[in-house]
């Protein structure tokens, strides 16, 4: 069972701020008292959830919330957008949601500058790499990583870490740009065909970039409310397949809960 409009799909009212060109979930915020800029990707842009986690909070803490997260976007596409990094640092605090390693440019690979889960460029030390693999028509970060694991686990391995290395020197990079305490959501759970979710980001590499103004807080997604299925779920008939391996309702449950009292702490603590 699940919420269906008559069209079919929720209305996510995508606005722009400033001269930002990514694009995010509405209504635009007015940013006339005090807010929390929630940097994500598609976790915390909710598709097809009518109540992200963001709104969650926004009921349970005083602040506004501007949700700030990216439909496939990634690490890249933030630390890169000096508007975006301007309205952090007017903030009260920022939430980061963890986004996956295989989403950075690297020195094996390009990424789009804002859609961030797709190939651009395929760098000569992945062609070394792997001599003879065709990878040109690849377009996607997470079937390339899943190809290059098939062909060579020694390969494979070495990438990861190229990967893990870009992550923590973004995030390192992303914390000094905000100049705000911040808050990294760092919800885990079983992932796919090379490992967990986020993609190569583990538990150690974000407490490992906790200080002063640095709060992680890991959560351990329950199954259910990762990929449950189309309940609670608004979308076209033809996208139920996608819709079906979003997280639920249930996840943006869980998320409010257990960040509220965490952000709560650090916001009175100003």
């Amino acid at each position: 069972m699940y919420v269906h409009h008559s069209e079919g799909a929720l209305d996510y009212f995508p606005c722009r701020y400033e001269k930002s060109k990514l694009l995010f979930r509405g209504p635009k915020a007015s940013f006339e008292g005090p807010y929390v800029a929630v940097i994500g990707g598609s976790e915390t842009y909710g598709k097809y959830v009518p109540y992200p986690y963001p709104d969650l909070l926004a009921e349970r803490l005083s602040p506004d919330f501007v949700n700030l997260g990216c439909l496939n976007g990634g690490l890249d596409a933030f630390v890169q957008d000096d508007a975006i990094m301007d309205l952090c640092r007017k903030a009260e605090a920022v939430v980061i949601q963890t986004m996956g390693a295989q989403n950075l440019t690297n020195s094996f690979y390009m990424v789009h500058p804002r859609r961030n889960d797709r190939v651009v460029s395929i760098m000569p030390p992945l062609r070394r790499l792997y001599p003879g693999l065709e990878l040109q028509e690849i377009a996607f970060t997470r079937h390339l990583l899943t190809v290059l694991k098939s062909r060579s686990e020694n390969g494979f391995a070495a990438v990861v870490r190229e990967l893990q290395t870009c992550w923590t020197a973004r995030m390192q990079s992303l914390i000094a740009a905000v100049r705000k305490p911040v808050l990294i959501l760092h919800a885990t759970s079983a992932g796919g065909p090379v490992g967990r979710d986020p993609w190569f980001v583990t538990t150690q590499m974000v407490q490992e970039l906790c200080g002063p103004c640095v709060t992680a807080l890991v959560h351990e997604t329950q199954p259910g409310s990762v990929r449950a299925g189309v309940s609670g779920k608004v979308f076209p008939a033809i996208e139920a397949h996608i819709a079906a391996e979003m997280p639920g309702p249930g996840f943006h449950d869980e998320i409010a809960e257990r960040v509220a009292p965490v952000l709560g702490q650090i916001l009175e603590s100003r």
